[in-house]
């Protein structure tokens, strides 16, 4: 009769278990997709929505014109090095009902859009702004900043209210920005190309400014910044 040997058990290896990976917050989410915040007065709010942003700023004047004194519109950046193509879709910008001018000094406008920025010597906003109040063209689309110290601004005018959502595109080609905006499924409306002298490195991002009584709420879809295509 054969007997049974002692069994054997065979302890398994432990397995080698991967550190989770951390989540990431929203802070973090808003700084890739759109750059890190700056509030000048602290009193503006990044508020992710997915991922839109919807970016309040808050009533009163809040403006982005060094050569003027304001520089408390809030805004955010992320650096950018090199040739680029950089897009950005707003999907809302229309001032509460009720809103008008904050400061007799300006005009009673507002929105926002892309900004480049290096110093307060060189930088450019591309924008939309809507009017309040009457006396003016209802909607602007807008190319202002500075370049080596002097102002310069191009405008588009509009006879009717636009708020539809709108796409901004600037382009960096060495020396050469080219800046343009169209709707959806629309032709590219292009500004004036722009010669300047910029750094390797430069800084991308959104902004808002107003001259409002009440906040206005700017809502945006991630910012793309990408090397230009290269030509055959």
């Amino acid at each position: 009769m054969l007997r049974a040997g002692p069994l054997l058990f065979l302890a398994a290896a432990p397995l080698a278990l991967a550190a989770p990976v951390p989540r990431e917050t929203q802070d973090e989410k808003l700084r890739r997709l759109y750059g890190t915040p700056e509030d000048p007065d602290k009193l503006c709010t990044f508020a992710l929505e997915g991922n839109r942003l919807r970016l309040t700023a808050a009533k009163g004047l809040r403006g982005l014109n060094p050569s003027r004194g304001l520089v408390n519109a809030p805004r955010t950046l992320k650096p950018v090095t090199g040739d680029f193509v950089a897009t950005l879709r707003v999907v809302e910008d229309a001032p509460a009902t009720g809103t008008d001018r904050d400061s007799e000094a300006y005009t009673p406008s507002g929105g926002g859009g892309l900004l480049l920025w290096v110093d307060a010597d060189n930088h450019l906003r591309l924008s939309r702004s809507q009017w309040v109040g009457g006396g003016g063209s209802p909607t602007t689309y807008n190319l202002r900043g500075a370049v080596g110290g002097n102002e310069l601004g191009h405008v588009h005018n509009l006879n009717t209210l636009d708020t539809k959502p709108i796409t901004f595109r600037l382009t960096r080609t060495r020396g050469t920005l080219s800046s343009a905006y169209r709707h959806d499924g629309g032709a590219w409306q292009s500004f004036k190309d722009v010669e300047v002298d910029l750094p390797q490195t430069v800084k991308i991002g959104v902004y808002v400014a107003h001259n409002f009584d009440k906040p206005l709420d700017v809502v945006f879809e991630p910012l793309s910044v990408k090397p230009p295509e290269k030509k055959e």
